[in-house]
Order: C-alpha cells, then structure tokens, then sequence
C-alpha cells in the first residue's frame, strides 16, 4: 500500500512528460507549415557552386550550356520548333550520361503483375557526390505509395521533405528523417483560407524551410499532369535556383496522340530544350508500365515516362 503512490507519481508524470513533448513537436510542424504559407521569395540569383558542365548536351554545344557562375536568369537559349516526332521520343529513350554505378529507390511490385511502378534511379558514381548521411531529398507526390522516401532514407539516410495536399493527411513528421508537409507545389502561391488543396512555387517552398542555398541531391516531381506548370515556374522564372540541384526524377504526362504534335509535345519540347541549355541531361527513362502506349517506327510511344536528369558536372 505504501509503494502504490510512488508509482502512480510516477506514471502521472512520465504521461505528463509525453504530452508536453508531443505538444512541442506539434508546434514545431505547425510552425514550419505557417512559415510555407507565408514565405514568398524574391532574389534567386545568389546561390553559388564552382565547376562546370564539360559535355555536348542533346541541343546545346558545352560552349553554349550555362555557366555555374552566370544569373541563369539572363541566360538566352536558342530554343527550336518541333518538327518531327521522332526527334522528341529520340531525346526522352537517350541517356546521354555514363553511369558505373546505379541505384534504384523506391517503386512497387503490383500485385499479379511482374510491373513496378514508382520507382526512381540516381547514379552513385563519385562524380555526383551523395553522401549517406547528409543528403538532401525534396519530394513532391506521394499518392498511397512512400517506397520512395522511405528507401532514400533507409538505404541513404538522406533528409526528405515529402509534400502532398491529396492525400487527406496534416502535416506530420513521418519518421526522424522525413517531413511530410500538407501542401503541393505548383506555379504561384495558393495557401489562403480559400484554398481547400493548398500549392506555393517552389522557390517559396525552399525559402520557408531554409534552402534556398542548399545543395539538394534529388528533386523528386510526381504530380500527375501538373509538371509543365512546375517547369514553367522554375526553368522560365527562378532557373537559378536549379543550380544546386543533382538530380530531377519526375514522371511526365505528355498526353495527346503519339502519332502526332500535339500541344503537351511543343511545352515539353521547350523545356527538355531549357534543361539541356542548363546542363541537365538525361541519365534515366522508362515508360510508365501502366501507360500502355504503341510501337512508331520500332520504337514504343506513351503518354507517361519516368526520367531522371541529372546536371552533369563534378560536385
């Protein structure tokens, strides 16, 4: 009878201490997302890597890719007219990119089905630099699938910030190392109370969380169609701030017929063309194993691909 309330002390303010702890994470998520919300950047011309892009690209001669320390902003790229279909699904099936060492992160074996879907690919070879540990990995679309983030973590250790305003989740940390943030990306900001599913650019995304200058190993964008907006935003507004980016995963949803030009082929053609003249090349491309698609000239047509770019430099 004597030691019962020693115990119940006890247990009281281990729940005590538990509860208090919960309530400053929450504070803290909360705050992050508030600072998401509000933050709006300006001037994106000040991040700052040394090197240089040293091979031909797909459009661009090395001569005339962007420099590390030129305002990407200013830079003028000689962009041309899609002519010819086969030239647009030549460039997305070329790697233009040696890689010894490659690493699949992420995807999903579908049940009855010998496909994966959701899988990405970085290079590891010393030239990129990822380092186990201190990477840094922002990812945008999660739908149901986390195989993704949860292999960079697992497999890298890297930090994620995952962001999805679609799959009825709030703002939460998911494991230590990822941060999942209620919130989409898109090509201006729409986080005030009007707006059920809330988006922000994503040069205001990089400010509100610090990284405006931050080396960021993968840029991850899965966002169902909404791509051509993101590119849009960043390779026509903010181009700089895609100089400390290693590698874009993105899944693209070209639409129309593949048998002819059609509107989603002129807006990729013009950005495939905008990356290459800022030294992003193709390192990875598959088509979506549940696209379909039909075989042009030997060769399959889709709507939807998988590709990885990577700026090919040493970092």
């Amino acid at each position: 009878m004597v030691m019962r309330y020693p115990t119940v002390h006890i247990t009281l303010l281990t729940t005590l201490i538990l509860v208090t702890l919960f309530t400053i994470c929450r504070y803290y998520q909360e705050q992050q997302l508030q600072s998401l919300l509000t933050r709006t950047c300006h001037s994106t011309s000040s991040s700052s890597i040394a090197g240089n892009t040293s091979r031909d690209g797909a459009f661009f001669r090395a001569g005339d890719i962007a420099e590390r320390n030129e305002d990407w902003g200013e830079k003028v790229c000689s962009l041309q007219q899609l002519s010819d279909l086969n030239d647009f699904y030549e460039y997305i099936y070329t790697s233009r990119v040696p890689c010894d060492f490659k690493m699949m992160l992420g995807g999903r074996l579908y049940h009855k089905t010998s496909k994966i879907d959701g899988d990405k690919w970085v290079c590891m070879d010393k030239q990129f630099n990822i380092s186990p540990k201190k990477c840094l990995v922002f990812s945008f679309g999660i739908g149901a699938d986390w195989s993704f983030e949860d292999e960079t973590e697992g497999k890298l250790g890297c930090k994620v910030f995952a962001f999805d305003p679609t799959i009825n989740k709030e703002t939460h940390n998911r494991t230590e190392k990822i941060s999942f943030f209620n919130l989409g990306i898109g090509d201006s900001n729409k986080t005030g109370p009007t707006f059920k599913v809330k988006t922000n650019r994503y040069c205001n995304i990089l400010s509100g969380l610090g990284h405006l200058n931050s080396v960021i190993d993968i840029l991850k964008i899965d966002i169902e169609g909404s791509e051509l907006r993101v590119f849009r935003d960043v390779l026509e507004g903010t181009p700089n701030l895609l100089k400390n980016v290693k590698f874009i995963a993105m899944e693209v949803h070209i639409g129309g017929k593949t048998t002819e030009i059609g509107r989603g082929h002129k807006a990729f053609w013009k950005y495939f063309q905008l990356l290459d003249c800022f030294g992003f090349k193709i390192l990875y491309s598959a088509i979506n194993p549940f696209s379909g698609g039909r075989v042009v000239n030997g060769r399959r047509r889709s709507c939807c691909y998988e590709i990885v770019w990577v700026q090919d430099r040493s970092w």
